[in-house]
């Protein structure tokens, strides 16, 4: 469901980047407006606020304009799939470095294999595999996300 929300009535979910450039959406905005709503999900913990779980630039650049509210598509879906969903968006931008990506598949296989524990048996056709699934997700290879994978955990502290 789409509705416009007061932009201090949205907060932000754990998977956003830090350093962001702004100034070609900026312009955008100003220019067209805004043309594709943020994707939030209600937060359980607080009434009236929202969980933003895409749009974290688009937010950035509507605050910056010191809009009051922003379009927004209202979700339902549970924190797991929020993150999943989050985490999805951001491995489709192009300009993710690669410890970023890395760092994200690592989130997304972890995630996934907790919503699909049967994912993680060999041979079951009811549940796609992490990699099967993330492939068919962002079109990269199989052997490029298993190499991610393993440069994460070699990374990740344990």
């Amino acid at each position: 469901m789409n509705m416009q929300i007061p932009v201090e009535d949205i907060v932000l979910g754990a998977n956003f980047r830090k350093h962001i450039t702004l100034n070609g959406l900026i312009n955008s905005i100003k220019e067209v407006g805004l043309l594709n709503p943020l994707t939030v999900r209600e937060d359980p913990g607080s009434e009236g606020k929202y969980i933003l779980i895409s749009g974290f630039r688009r937010l950035s650049a509507v605050k910056e304009l010191k809009q009051k509210s922003v379009e927004c598509n209202v979700v339902e879906l549970d924190e797991l799939r929020s993150a999943l969903a989050s985490i999805d968006e951001n491995l489709e931008r192009a300009n993710l470095n690669p410890a970023e990506e890395d760092e994200a598949l690592l989130k997304r296989k972890d995630i996934y294999e907790t919503l699909y524990p049967s994912s993680k048996s060999k041979g079951n056709k009811e549940v796609k595999s992490f990699v099967a699934d993330t492939v068919e997700k962002t079109g990269k290879s199989q052997n490029a996300i298993k190499q991610s994978i393993r440069r994460a955990e070699k990374l990740t502290p344990i």
